[in-house]
Parts: structure tokens; sequence; C-alpha cells
């Protein structure tokens, strides 16, 4: 679940978006749950009451996607970005449903502007990453991570990404580093554990 609730201070609120904020914050613990089909009617419910509300529009996205309903959710965020073309999150979102549509060129896009917008948000640097994986251009995956690894070294979920990217190309060397320095921030990081254990092999 992710919050997108756009909150304003209690005392500017009217009834009316008190009431908005209510079911979204209702419709954001739907999902957490799970329970995904009562989220949408509640996140509906705040379209009809307000049809450009930004956070209903990229919760429906996200519930979309998250249920195969690539075209639904790639028509909501598109409608959040119409409003807010600097929404850093939203184009993030828009890459993984272009990516699982098989539009990896559009994907590549929206997660390098969601970078531009927001160089720190790792959501959009691990996904561009996955994105240069699935086509297979291994290098510029490794590049967004390194630049990504200069201001934020002690990310041990970074260096291993960093490390399969490397393997993958063959550089056998750099991946064993890259995943001895992610044990090293993370020992309870399994994954780089087996990935070290494989590339030693």
């Amino acid at each position: 679940a992710m919050n997108f609730l756009h909150n304003k201070s209690a005392g500017t609120q009217s009834a009316g978006s008190r009431h908005i904020l209510g079911l979204l914050t209702q419709a954001q613990e739907l999902q957490k749950l799970g329970k995904l089909p009562e989220a949408e009617t509640i996140l509906r419910t705040v379209l009809e009451i307000d049809a450009k509300n930004i956070s209903a529009l990229h919760s429906l996205g996200i519930l979309a996607h998250q249920t195969g309903n690539e075209d639904a959710a790639a028509k909501m965020i598109e409608k959040v970005l119409d409003q807010e073309p600097q929404n850093h999150q939203a184009r993030s979102n828009l890459g993984n449903v272009y990516l699982s549509t098989g539009r990896t060129e559009d994907a590549i896009d929206q997660y390098r502007q969601s970078i531009a917008l927001n160089p720190g948000y790792e959501k959009a640097v691990f996904n561009l990453a996955a994105a240069y994986e699935q086509c297979q251009n291994y290098r510029s995956g490794e590049e967004i991570l390194k630049e990504y690894l200069a201001s934020n070294s002690r990310n041990a979920e970074a260096h291993f990404k960093l490390g399969v990217l490397q393997d993958r190309s063959s550089d056998r060397t750099s991946a064993q580093i890259s995943f001895r320095i992610a044990l090293e921030i993370d020992p309870r990081h399994t994954r780089a554990r087996k990935k070290l254990g494989a590339v030693m092999a």
C-alpha cells in the first residue's frame, strides 16, 4: 500500500474535504489488508464527489495495475499527470504499468522523468534498473545504480541490484565486490549471500 493522501491542515479543511480525507484513509487501510474490491468502491465514491481527486485517481490506478487491468491503470495515472506533471510517484507508477504491457522504452522514459524530479526516489531508480535488465541493457542499469549509490552508499539493496547486473554482464569480480558490500551493510541480506556463493562457485 502506498500513501498518496494530499493532506491539508485541519484548520483549512471544509467538512466536505474532511469527509473525502476520511474515505481516502479508509480505502488506504483496506488496500493494506488486501481488500482491493472494497477499497475500489470507496475510491470510486470519492471520484463521484470530486472527479479530479488526485489521491483517488492515483490509488485506483495502482489498484487496477495490481489486478492486471493495465489499460485502466494507465488511464487513471495519466489523469493524475495531466493535473500534476511533476508528480514523481505517479511517473514511476505509470512506468510500472508500461513495463507490464511491454512498453519498455516508454517505461524507461517515465522512470527517468521521475528520477529527474526526485533523484533520491529509490523506487524509480530500482524500477529503471529492472527495466534495463529486462531489455538486457545491463550497463545502463549499472550506471543508474552507481549514480544513486554515489549519494546513498549505505543502501544494501542498491549494492545487491548492482551486483546482479554486473553478474548478468559477466563481470563476476565486480559482482562479488557488490554482494560483499551489501552483506557488510546488512549481514542478513540472504539474497546477496546466495548470489555471492553462486558467483564464487
